[in-house]
């Protein structure tokens, strides 16, 4: 999780107080530069890992094991993880969302079976797929329940919300590195060829602006 370096520094200095240390400014900014140079780098987490509260599935081999600092993940889904039972059915062992799903699919199997791939999409992170989602519907179809879903599945530290124009505007890109999910609600009438968007989900190189960032 990323924290502020103005937050950053007022904890040093918490803690500063804490010891009843002497302290200013100067040395504050001293001990977070060298905590700069000595903490490890972060490495990039591995994709194929999906965290739990109570540990880490690997989507690759199917092997569940406990948290371990090397697997760099950022966030986690707040759901324990069970293995599956024999005979363990979404219409009965998960009966609520099963409703909804149904709902949402207005009964149809083959609909039923594009949401669920979609949240294992979302799940697993399966960015190869090359693929993005678009949901329509009346208002109360399950549109937003959806979005919660996929945002729970991701974790909320791996979502963020944006538009269509923040795809296509280098500047505005810059907001969206770091997130998994990409979230574009209630998008009005647009026009425009989606480069960006096409890109982005084609793995393709996208150029950003960082600037005044």
């Amino acid at each position: 999780k990323n924290i502020p370096a103005a937050t950053f520094s007022r904890n040093v200095a918490d803690l500063f107080q804490r010891l009843r240390a002497p302290f200013s400014s100067g040395k504050i900014a001293s001990v977070v530069e060298t905590l700069k140079l000595i903490i490890p780098q972060q490495d990039t987490p591995a994709r194929r890992l999906i965290g739990f509260r109570n540990g880490v599935l690997d989507t690759q081999s199917g092997l569940f094991s406990p948290h371990s600092k090397s697997h760099w993940l950022r966030t986690l889904c707040d759901v324990d993880f069970t293995p599956p039972v024999e005979g363990e059915m979404l219409e009965t062992h998960a009966p609520n969302f099963w409703r909804w799903l149904d709902r949402a699919a207005g009964k149809s199997p083959q609909k039923r079976d594009v949401i669920l791939a979609a949240l294992f999409m979302v799940l697993a992170n399966r960015y190869d797929w090359q693929l993005f989602l678009e949901v329509t519907g009346p208002g109360g179809s399950g549109k937003s329940i959806l979005a919660e879903i996929a945002t729970l599945l991701a974790g909320e530290d791996n979502a963020t919300s944006a538009d269509i124009d923040t795809l296509e505007d280098p500047r505005k890109r810059a907001s969206l590195i770091g997130f998994s999910l990409i979230r574009l609600p209630d998008q009005e009438k647009w026009s425009g060829d989606g480069a960006g968007l096409k890109a982005i989900t084609g793995g393709d190189a996208v150029s950003v602006d960082p600037k005044y960032q």
